[in-house]
């Protein structure tokens, strides 16, 4: 059984130690405090939810609401490993899923964030849903 989650922060560590982790919570319940000194705010989410990658990179893509169209999307972007995400608005999905993304509004373009630098074979599959300014 671990210590109590402030034994962290009581004991002047900067970063989690794991023999501090409160093991019936799943890990050290200030995790969000060791976070946000480290990635600040803008890192803190993907920290969470363990999506923190060396890089990434973001695009606009554009959908339409025919469900052959959303099909095909979805099985290209399932042949890759990377962890990818649709955001519309404040509401953000996972790309390989097709009731995610039949969740958000298609009707305006959408931010999509590959966890990888590596990806131009991705790019080069999705080019036909990219939105490319001039």
């Amino acid at each position: 059984m671990g210590r109590s989650v402030t034994d962290c922060h009581t004991k002047g560590l900067d970063k989690p130690e794991p023999f501090l982790y409160n093991v019936t919570a799943g890990g050290c319940m200030c995790r969000r405090q060791h976070a946000n000194k480290e990635l600040g705010i803008a890192g803190l989410n993907g920290y969470l939810s363990g999506k923190v990658r060396s890089g990434m990179k973001t695009i606009k893509i554009r959908l339409t609401m025919m469900m052959d169209d959303v099909k095909k999307f979805v099985a290209i972007v399932n042949r890759y490993p990377y962890d990818i995400d649709l955001k519309s608005g404040r509401y953000v999905v996972d790309a390989k899923s097709l009731l995610g993304i039949f969740s958000i509004d298609l009707s305006k373009p959408i931010t999509m964030t590959v966890y990888n630098d590596n990806c131009d074979d991705l790019l080069e599959d999705i080019g036909p849903y990219i939105i490319r300014e001039d």
